[in-house]
């Protein structure tokens, strides 16, 4: 795939239905009404605690077990796309639905590969869909194209939850945005970030992550903890 090959990522123009994209985000909203076992929850650090929950919640994990998620995640659609991308059996390790609610902060350029210490290390796929639009306004992931093609670089924390590449200057900066049902496919070398919601309505998209079905997992030795993950098949060679 040229455009993945060159920029480390690529698009896919209405992968879900308007209709999916509803059904993914009110069962997302009902299981933060509802028993959230098994399900791991993170709220806007800068939100008022006494907020109802769905007013400051951030990201639900673990979700990719569950339908209406599941029949996503491991549907012939998704891995027609992610099989290329990652030769032989296949695990899909990692599933959040994420809301930027009016308000809430952008992400900062970072490489999901900081904080997958797997061996090996590659090849790892991140796809994210939007499940309402995703503009500059309301949030929107921007690409630096081709950064992929360099090692993984240093990152610090910043604010006491993400990680940011430290000091790096951003070249080839790209906004992709997003109409609702868009997929947007990447290497998890990539470097990329999520601009601020500055709109009146929440940005919600599902991001899940794939890798090859060898991978040893180096989190809990290397982290102390690993609370997102959850390794399941999500193909294997008949």
């Amino acid at each position: 795939m040229r455009g993945w090959d060159e920029d480390g990522f690529l698009c896919v123009p209405g992968f879900l239905s308007a209709t999916e994209c509803a059904k993914l985000v009110d069962a997302g909203t009902d299981l933060l009404r509802a028993d959230r076992s098994g399900v791991v929850m993170r709220t806007e650090q800068n939100f008022p605690k006494e907020l109802p929950i769905d007013e400051r919640i951030s990201k639900l994990y673990r979700l990719h077990d569950r339908e209406p998620f599941r029949a996503v995640s491991v549907g012939p659609a998704m891995l027609d796309l992610i099989r290329p991308l990652i030769p032989g059996d296949v695990d899909i390790f990692l599933s959040q639905l994420v809301w930027k609610l009016p308000g809430a902060p952008g992400q900062p350029w970072h490489q999901d590969a900081s904080i997958f210490p797997f061996d090996p290390p590659t090849p790892i796929v991140g796809a994210w869909i939007a499940l309402t639009d995703a503009d500059e306004r309301t949030s929107c992931l921007r690409f630096a194209r081709g950064s992929h093609h360099r090692p993984v670089l240093i990152h610090t924390v910043e604010d006491g939850r993400y990680l940011r590449v430290g000091d790096e200057e951003i070249e080839h900066a790209h906004s992709v945005t997003a109409t609702r049902g868009d997929l947007i496919l990447f290497d998890s070398r990539v470097q990329h970030m999520s601009t601020d919601n500055h709109g009146r309505e929440s940005r919600i998209a599902l991001s899940l992550h794939y890798a090859t079905a060898a991978t040893i997992d180096r989190t809990d030795e290397v982290f102390g903890q690993s609370p997102y993950n959850y390794w399941l098949p999500a193909y294997r060679t008949p």
